[in-house]
């Protein structure tokens, strides 16, 4: 019989059986909920599609960092390009969208695709900075505008504006720029092309 594992939270785990892939999030003591009836504790354990089971420690695997980020590409339909050592050595203050980890647990690896640092959970940026880019473009479209894409914010000082038009808080570390107007992109889809002063 395989070795049970230490409980730690925000791990990224797979069942040695059942082949399903989740984020360790709580353990319960409630034997109705375990898995197995001899399991001393049952873990709780969330899948990327939202549901939560409980699982047996015994039945667990930890997935490796890199593994887990290409679990989480995958879950999104995404292709996944692989991780790197960061180039940047500036801090990045953010919550994972995934598993709300502070960024004191993010590794020391990002994604190459998007550039922002794995989580413990393997997400990265992925997910929100291609939702954000299409809501751009789609913003832009309705406006009349062209899309001149997005870059890397180029912002020499740390900026946390809040968007103008949904009044969402913004982070130059994290966030991507319109390549026009050199605005952070929002969830919303807004920057500053077509903003008129009050």
């Amino acid at each position: 019989m395989p070795e049970a594992i230490p409980f730690a939270r925000k791990r990224p785990v797979r069942h040695r059986v059942k082949r399903w892939f989740g984020i360790l999030v709580d353990s319960t003591e409630d034997p109705a909920k375990y898995e197995d009836p001899a399991d001393p504790v049952g873990f709780v354990v969330r899948l990327l599609d939202g549901r939560t089971v409980v699982a047996s420690p015994f039945a667990l695997e930890i997935v490796p960092l890199q593994e887990a980020h290409k679990e989480h590409l995958f879950a999104l339909r995404l292709l996944y390009r692989g991780s790197r050592k960061p180039f940047s050595k500036k801090h990045r203050a953010t919550r994972c969208d995934t598993c709300q980890a502070d960024a004191t647990l993010q590794q020391d690896l990002e994604c190459a695709e998007c550039g922002w640092r794995l989580c413990v959970c393997g997400s990265c940026g992925c997910g929100p900075r291609s939702d954000r880019i299409r809501a751009h473009r789609q913003r832009l479209e309705a406006l009349g505008l062209p899309d001149p894409g997005f870059r890397e914010s180029t912002a020499n000082t740390h900026r946390l504006p809040n968007c103008w038009h949904c009044k969402v808080g913004l982070d130059s570390w994290v966030d991507v720029e319109c390549a026009a107007c050199h605005w952070l992109l929002c969830v919303c889809g807004a920057c500053g092309c077509g903003y008129n002063r009050p």
